[in-house]
């Protein structure tokens, strides 16, 4: 069993002055012939500290360390130099026998190193001190430490549980133990732990505060306020309590108090990088950038190396616009922890930001295979995969089943209080982070504006991050309004059980901020997806996917594991924005040229895409081609843009690259610059098809195999469009070349298009919702006439 010592206790040094010169001198005599000697830097490295020189010690020791294990004098030495080694070898032994005290010099260098976050440099030097003195528990408790950080657990716990039995009241032992036992699956012997040592010292902060820890390592976040509360009144100044309990509250969403707590603990302490960072993700979240970036930059100026203030830096850079350097900084946060899941994740966003879907989706993948368990990674990268030009179907449907099965295990609601009366009132939900200025809260708010009030009750259940003008408007048209971005899964089934609502509906998918693990526990009767994303949740536990015969015609392979209901109205109700400009004009008219252009998002703008429009351009020799996004900004991204026209022999000054993110009014204004849209494939527009031809813009695109390639297709066949909808690459260009000949039909048609797409059913925002809704009724009364039909 090991023993313990009194913290600080030092044996006594190997002190001979003879000796120690003696050494010292043979050493350099070895090094001068082999500078990459390790036993000789080493025993220079224990001289040194035996004689006080104990910087010059740790240096000389870090270089041995650093060097491979076995480097002799080759066979080309001259034997008197192999006699030198040998003699300085057999010293260097004798002396580690004798002095025990060299075992500090490793300690100290394994303490320096954990400090500095080199956790397998550190295991090295505290497991040399522990060869020389076995029975050092502060070296001990440094090596659990190590490993603990180092992620190796078992070992953590094998090295720390001797030291607690020997001395139970060994606060830092306990702590690590505790906290290594819960991250092997441990739950209830940490807490255990933890609270015996409190008992005993009831006055003692500290006790309070490592089991605040401990539950907040379990997401216990109640019992971690709880127990850090008592710290703090024990000891008012406690900077560490004062950083974790406002942890808890940003966990909890309480950001007025966890701001308070986090420059609480900057009053204690200035240089409190941890607080600093989180200050700046509670201003990222306010989508306060330019306060997030002061706070993050002062966080990395004091602590360089932290990945996790890296990451939330690179944040608050993409937000900004700032694509080029925010890839920068998730590639250090990278490089400072290769296994960083989120600083790939978001890495990965910032390239498919930038168009460059290739990049995202294999650091997706990345991310996804380093951390199964994380939920929001793998449905990222299950959007990506719709950007890929070659994306395999079967392939990306056995990857949504993948995640159905990964992600989507949990208990199931079984039982339902809901009144099985088939006609009477229905409860519907709807669930988004998207309640605002969004494109699915574009296309969301006629309907919600159109229920029938007498037949539906309508709650939202809105996990947006940050409300807008928009989100009140949303609110003030339904009968029950619920912010869930804090509750959990479980938690929000459960209310949602108690709110019995009849019919669930999923209005995002696979896209950010989604509630998919809702969803796999089924707190509705009848679950539904629409809207959001382009394919299958993958989830047994979602009934219906709604679309239309032109995104999802009959008869195709079956990629899906809802059932699909086809609505006559197509796929979109759009809401004609109440200030928009007139059409304006054909500019073709006042420049003597056609201009093509996109406002898409350029995650949709890949290189094939560019090749498709490169050829129309070509084609159209005096054209001029428009890029407008609020990404474009970024130069990086708007350069990576012009150089893939530039394969293609499209020069620069043909091309118009536009970012920033003008007013509403302003941004539809733009479109009066425009000739003719070219879609992007595979992924092509929605909002923007729409934005377009209501502007008097007619769209081009291209009808794929898949639902996000025929979007486009189904917006016009709504219109009655059919002569913009292509089926090939050829007909799209030739089409392209015929649509810039006719520039009388070009401004006809951009006269009209507005007053049709006010007729069209696109716009039949009464006649849209009443089809919803029958749909809403048939599902209930399917799920009700199954359900007498079950066994009760």
């Amino acid at each position: 069993m090991l023993t313990t010592s009194k913290q600080g206790t030092m044996p006594p040094r190997f002190t001979n002055p003879a000796d120690l010169q003696n050494a010292e001198r043979l050493c350099r005599q070895i090094l001068r012939i082999e500078p990459a000697q390790r036993d000789a830097w080493h025993l220079l490295g224990i001289v040194a500290h035996n004689q006080g020189r104990n910087s010059e010690g740790v240096d000389a020791i870090r270089h041995a360390i650093a060097l491979p294990a076995a480097n002799s004098p080759t066979s080309n030495n001259e034997p008197a130099a192999q006699q030198t080694l040998d003699r300085a070898v057999k010293l260097y032994r004798g002396a580690l026998e004798q002095d025990p005290s060299s075992a500090a010099v490793y300690y100290e260098l394994g303490r320096e190193q954990l400090k500095a976050g080199q956790c397998q440099e550190a295991i090295c030097g505290l497991e040399h001190a522990l060869a020389i003195r076995g029975d050092w528990t502060e070296a001990q408790e440094a090596l659990a430490e190590a490993c603990f950080l180092a992620e190796d657990f078992t070992r953590a716990i094998d090295i720390l549980q001797p030291i607690v039995a020997a001395a139970p009241e060994r606060e830092t032992a306990n702590r690590l133990l505790a906290e290594a036992s819960l991250k092997t699956g441990q739950v209830d012997q940490p807490i255990e732990r933890l609270q015996t040592v409190k008992e005993s010292e009831p006055h003692d902060a500290n006790q309070h505060y490592q089991l605040g820890r401990t539950y907040f390592s379990q997401q216990r976040l109640e019992l971690a306020d709880q127990s850090f509360a008592a710290a703090l009144q024990i000891d008012p100044n406690h900077q560490a309590a004062w950083h974790d309990r406002g942890a808890v509250f940003l966990n909890q969403g309480k950001m007025d108090e966890a701001r308070r707590h986090f420059v609480k603990t900057l009053a204690l302490n200035p240089q409190h990088a941890d607080a600093l960072c989180n200050l700046g993700l509670i201003h990222l979240l306010a989508n306060e950038l330019d306060t997030a970036l002061d706070y993050c930059r002062r966080s990395v100026k004091i602590n360089p190396q932290h990945a996790n203030t890296r990451n939330i830096l690179g944040n608050v850079l993409r937000g900004q616009g700032k694509l080029g350097e925010a890839v920068a900084e998730f590639q250090r946060a990278i490089q400072l922890n290769p296994a960083f899941t989120e600083a790939h994740n978001n890495l990965a966003l910032s390239y498919q930001t930038q168009g460059r879907i290739e990049e995202a989706v294999a650091h997706y993948r990345q991310a996804a295979e380093v951390r199964t368990d994380c939920a929001a990674t793998h449905s990222n990268l299950l959007l990506s995969l719709f950007y890929v030009p070659e994306n395999d179907r079967a392939a990306h449907f056995r990857e949504h089943q993948k995640w159905a099965a990964v992600h989507g295990r949990c208990s199931r609601i079984e039982h339902y209080d809901n009144s099985r009366d088939p006609d009477r009132k229905l409860r519907i939900g709807y669930v988004s982070p998207d309640f605002r200025a969004h494109p699915v809260g574009t296309f969301i708010e006629p309907i919600l504006k159109r229920h029938q009030a007498a037949d539906f009750e309508i709650t939202c259940y809105s996990n947006v991050t940050s409300p807008d003008e928009a989100t009140a408007r949303f609110e003030s048209l339904v009968d029950r309004w619920r912010v869930t971005n804090w509750q959990n899964d479980d938690d929000l089934a459960a209310t949602i059980l108690a709110d019995e609502i009849d019919i669930l509906i999923d209005l995002a998918g696979h896209t950010a901020g989604n509630r998919l693990g809702l969803f796999a526990r089924k707190p509705a009767p009848v679950q539904m997806t629409y809207l959001g994303y382009g394919g299958t949740t993958g989830l047994e536990t979602v009934d219906y996917r709604l679309t239309d015969a032109v995104a999802d015609p009959a008869g195709e392979p079956v990629t899906h594991t809802e059932q699909l209901i086809r609505l006559q109205h197509g796929l979109l109700c759009f809401q004609p924005p109440a200030a928009a400009p007139p059409v304006a004009e054909a500019p073709l008219l006042r420049n003597g040229w056609i201009t093509f252009g996109s406002f898409n998002n350029p995650a949709k703008i890949n290189a094939k895409t560019v090749e498709l429009w490169a050829d129309v351009l070509k084609n159209v020799p005096t054209s001029r081609f428009l890029l407008k996004y609020p990404t474009f900004n970024d130069s990086e991204t708007a350069d990576y843009y012009r150089e893939l026209f530039a394969r293609h022999g499209i020069a620069p000054s043909r091309l118009d690259i536009r970012g920033g993110k003008l007013p509403f009014d302003e941004h539809l204004a733009v479109y009066g610059e425009i000739d003719i849209m070219l879609d992007s494939l595979p992924y092509t527009g929605s909002t923007t098809t729409c934005e377009s031809l209501w502007m008097g813009v007619p769209v081009l695109t291209l009808c794929g195999g898949s639902f996000v390639q025929r979007i486009s297709a189904s917006i016009l066949t709504q219109l009655n469009m059919p002569e913009l909808i292509t089926a090939t690459a050829a007909e799209f260009v030739s089409r392209a070349i015929q649509l810039a000949a006719a520039t009388e039909d070009l401004s006809r048609i951009r006269q009209a298009i507005r007053e049709e797409m006010r007729a069209s059913p696109l716009c039949d925002a009464d006649g849209y919702t009443r089809e919803l809704e029958t749909v809403y009724r048939r599902a209930w009364q399917r799920w009700c006439h199954h359900d007498r039909q079950s066994p009760q």
